[in-house]
This record gives structure tokens, C-alpha cells and sequence, in this order.
């Protein structure tokens, strides 16, 4: 058991049920009717799912990890939160613009107008919270982008389809008319 790789699968699980909790929480508000915000939640629930449930198992029973499949797995969802992120992040824009404008000579007042659009609605908190979603999911992507690398190490230098299992025989000293 690699306690890295496992470190890493934790910090993908907060990060994509963090990421999960937002993005639901918006579709909420919206009616649920943002194709965007419904990719986010699939792309959290997929990390989820088999970026962290799925690996952790194979990890853990190493008949089941095949350095092929961990590799396709960070692969997918490497892909599937950058596109939720990039999308969302698309979506919502700058959506708080800072602007100074001068009531007075000598008084300079600060505002924030809100740029609405169809997540954010107008509303600050939902654009932090839609902020904070894209935020989680790019962590979630960089950790998975690291994650491949290390699996394509793994590929190369144990094979596509071996485990890292020792063999069960032991195939030491000299061999004697009593041995298979």
C-alpha cells in the first residue's frame, strides 16, 4: 500500500465532496435546469466514485489494481474535472467587478456590481460559492493529473496488466529430483 497515492485519494475525497456539496447546492437554486452545474455534480460524483472508492480498493487488494486501469481511471476523471471546472468557470465569469467611482473630489467610494448571470443569479454569496466550486474542482483536477503521471510510471515500469503481487512460489537454491 502506497500511503502517498492514498494521501492523495483523501484529498481528492474532500475536495470533490466539497465541490459536490456547492455545485448541488446551486443546481438547487436554479431549478436544477444548468446543464453546467449538472456535469459538476457528475463530474464530482464520478471522482467520488471511482477516483477515490474504486482506487482505494484496488489499492488496498492488489489483485484488482492493474496499472492500465488505474491510469485510464485518473485519465477520465482528470478529464471530467477540467471540463466541469472550465465550463462552470466559463459560465459565471468575473462575476463580482470591482469598480472605484468618485462621488467627491476628495472621497473615493468603493463598490462591488454584481455581472448576473444564469448561476449566479445576481446573488454575491452564489457567486463565492460558484467560485469556490471551481476552486475544488481544479484541486481535484491537479491531483488527478499527478495521480496519472504517477500511474504511467507505474505502466511503464511494471507492465500494463501485472499487479504488484510477489510471486507465491519461492524459487531459490538449487534444484533437487524431490522439487516440481
Amino acid at each position: 500500500m502506497n500511503y502517498l497515492i492514498l494521501g492523495l485519494r483523501a484529498f481528492i475525497l474532500i475536495s470533490a465532496v466539497i465541490s459536490l456539496g456547492l455545485t448541488g447546492d446551486l443546481a438547487a437554486g436554479a431549478g436544477y435546469s444548468i446543464p453546467r452545474l449538472s456535469f459538476a455534480i457528475f463530474a464530482s460524483a464520478f471522482a467520488i466514485l471511482f477516483g477515490v472508492f474504486f482506487a482505494v480498493f484496488a489499492e488496498i487488494y492488489e489483485r484488482f489494481s492493474f496499472p492500465i486501469i488505474n491510469s485510464i481511471n485518473d485519465f477520465l476523471n482528470a478529464v471530467f474535472t477540467f471540463a466541469a471546472a472550465t465550463a462552470l468557470a466559463k459560465t459565471i465569469g468575473n462575476c463580482l467587478h470591482n469598480t472605484y467611482y468618485v462621488s467627491d473630489y476628495n472621497n473615493k467610494t468603493y463598490s462591488q456590481i454584481l455581472n448576473y448571470n444564469e448561476i449566479t443569479r445576481g446573488s454575491t454569496g452564489d457567486c463565492r460559492e460558484a467560485q469556490a466550486a471551481v476552486a475544488f474542482l481544479y484541486f481535484s483536477f491537479f491531483t488527478f493529473l499527478g495521480l496519472l503521471i504517477v500511474n504511467i510510471i507505474n505502466c511503464v515500469k511494471l507492465g500494463a496488466f501485472t499487479t504488484s503481487r510477489k510471486s507465491d512460489t519461492v524459487n531459490t537454491g538449487i534444484p533437487t529430483l524431490s522439487s516440481p
